[in-house]
Formats: structure tokens, sequence, C-alpha cells
């Protein structure tokens, strides 16, 4: 079952994110990206980046990894 990882404002993020985690073998799915691309990519409606129950914590820890390494 998907769980909710995270959320971006715009495509760019959350395909980045995306291609982060499935770098790391986290596998994920982009909820919300085609009503964010409707409405001109303008954070209104927030891209969903969900992965699977088992990988969260291992997705997590790798956010807060890059987070801290800048």
């Amino acid at each position: 079952m998907a769980t909710l990882l995270t959320a971006c404002n715009n495509t760019f993020e959350a395909e980045l994110l995306k291609g982060r985690l499935e770098s790391e073998g986290i596998p994920c799915v982009l909820q919300g990206e085609t009503m964010n691309l409707v409405y001109g990519g303008i954070s209104a409606m927030p891209i969903n980046i969900l992965v699977r129950e088992e990988d969260l914590e291992k997705a997590l820890e790798l956010i807060k990894n890059d987070n801290t390494e800048d």
C-alpha cells in the first residue's frame, strides 16, 4: 500500500525527488502532477509523492540526509 512521503510545490521539484528516490531503489508515484500542470505549475495544487509503506523510513532518512548536506 502506498503512503504519503511529502508534497512538492511544482513538477520540477517532484520529478527531482522522484529521480533521487528511484536512484536509491525506492519506487514512488507522483499524485496530482497533471492537475498542477493544468493550473500552470503554480503551488495551488501540490504534487504528492507516494512510496510503499515498507520504504517510508528509508525515504524519510534519504530526504533528511539530503537536506542536511546543503
